[in-house]
């Protein structure tokens, strides 16, 4: 409807990108204007903290997110849809809206928390410790989106400084054994091989560790799908194989 407004109200006219917000906020009642200037105006997008303050609250907290770290003194701030799973309610989600630098959420009492629940927003998330540790103990009951978030901001923030590298690799080793998708493996080597690529200047001990860890996961994996294709095999399930027994070879 907002659209239709727009178009309708500006045909054969000029028109900014102000009143497309404005036509879309009329119709829905909603801070469209607000929320995208953040997102528009604003340099590159936030990382969010998820930090436990007890038992039952949570706090979320954003800042930009660099390549090169974190920056104490950047102090840019988006308006930051919120969709959040727990173990209370794994497919149900909640929704908040963090509009400031922080701000604390109510959660089910020590239960894992899943925060940007269907990789609907467009930010990273990252987690403490304890966060994190529970979360890892619940990949199976997330959805292949999700799971791919996870690796995927555990591993950027790795490399760009926020989180230390064992932590990326403590929370992936919880996928092996139990994931089977092979959109969220390729995701896993594909993080892997860019932390080998980042540590190739390290101690052979140290690489040595990366590899053994790799074959971990690898390993098993391409021995339970086998070197031969079953008849009537999912035609994913030929690619993870390639991949696995790939990757189990490259880290011999």
């Amino acid at each position: 409807a907002g659209m239709r407004q727009y178009l309708n109200r500006y045909a054969f006219a000029n028109a900014s990108t102000a009143d497309l917000w404005a036509e879309l906020g009329a119709s829905s009642g909603l801070p469209v204007a607000d929320v995208m200037d953040a997102w528009c105006l604003h340099t590159g997008y936030p990382v969010v903290s998820v930090t436990r303050k007890n038992a039952t609250t949570i706090t979320v907290t954003q800042q930009r997110f660099l390549a090169s770290g974190p920056d104490p003194a950047e102090t840019a701030q988006w308006i930051v849809p919120l969709r959040i799973l727990t173990a209370a309610a794994p497919t149900v989600p909640s929704d908040h809206v963090l509009r400031g630098a922080s701000m604390d959420i109510e959660v089910p009492e020590n239960a894992w928390v899943k925060v940007n629940g269907g990789q609907i927003g467009f930010y990273r998330v990252q987690y403490d410790l304890t966060s994190i540790a529970l979360l890892s103990g619940a990949i199976v009951k997330l959805d292949a989106a999700d799971r791919v978030g996870i690796v995927s901001d555990m591993f950027e923030l790795a490399k760009a400084g926020y989180v230390p590298t064992t932590a990326a690799l403590d929370c992936i080793s919880a996928y092996g054994g139990v994931e089977t998708e092979y959109i969220v493996w390729a995701d896993i080597a594909e993080s892997l091989g860019s932390i080998g690529a980042m540590m190739w200047e390290q101690p052979p001990e140290v690489l040595a560790s990366l590899a053994a860890f790799s074959r971990s996961l690898f390993g098993p994996l391409a021995a339970k799908l086998g070197f031969e294709k079953a008849a009537g095999e999912a035609p994913m399930t030929g690619m993870l194989r390639s991949l696995a027994i790939a990757r189990a070879l490259r880290a011999e």
